[in-house]
């Protein structure tokens, strides 16, 4: 039996060994033409499996949800608020999903109606083309019609890995100008199965 030392020297050696396996898998990044953002559907169900297992098959591939982000989508009312990212390789004519982010409908742990972002995914070749910020806000203006609709704000909270929260953190500014305000943040330690701790983030949408 591993003693409690013993458990986080391996959750450490883990860590590190995920770290070292991103850098050395660095995927080439591939000019994308006419990307676009769209509500998901149904039939975009088996596009997204195959982004989720190209995504985190780099990392671990015990991360991988498979069929379970599809019923999550069913049975928290995830269409209204998942969107699908779509684009050309440079040079060819087929339009193909690079992207999604999934949401659905949760509560809070005070048992407050939220929506819950899951997933965010894009292809490893198609980063640092600005596609990732494009679909968030297409989000956010989902989300923002729904506050509309209901005469008040929509909670929207969500757990980070490290690199998502770069991306949370990149963009800060442009969130609050969008009407994205923080009101909630707290570490949750070894949250993922590989060890990872999550920064969970609570936010107000108006």
């Amino acid at each position: 039996m591993l003693s409690l030392f013993g458990k986080a020297k391996k959750r450490k050696r883990l860590k590190k060994k995920i770290k070292e396996k991103r850098k050395k898998e660095k995927a080439q990044i591939i000019k994308f033409q006419n990307i676009k953002v769209k509500n998901m559907t149904k039939s975009d169900f088996p596009n997204l499996l195959n982004i989720e297992r190209k995504v985190y098959t780099r990392e671990d591939p015990d991360l991988i949800q498979g069929q379970e982000i599809i019923e999550d989508i069913k049975e928290g009312n995830g269409l209204e608020y998942s969107v699908a990212l779509s684009a050309k390789r440079k040079g060819q004519d087929e339009i193909e999903m690079i992207g999604y982010i999934v949401a659905i409908d949760d509560e809070t742990d005070e048992g407050e109606p939220s929506v819950y972002l899951e997933d965010i995914a894009v292809l490893p070749e198609s980063q640092g083309q600005g596609a990732g910020w494009k679909m968030f806000k297409e989000f956010v203006t989902k989300l923002k019609t729904k506050a509309k609709s209901q005469e008040k704000p929509v909670l929207l909270d969500i757990h980070l890995r490290e690199n998502s929260q770069a991306f949370m953190e990149k963009h800060k500014e442009d969130l609050e100008k969008l009407g994205v305000k923080l009101v909630e943040e707290a570490l949750v330690a070894d949250y993922y199965d590989d060890g990872e701790d999550a920064l969970y983030q609570l936010y107000e949408v108006k």
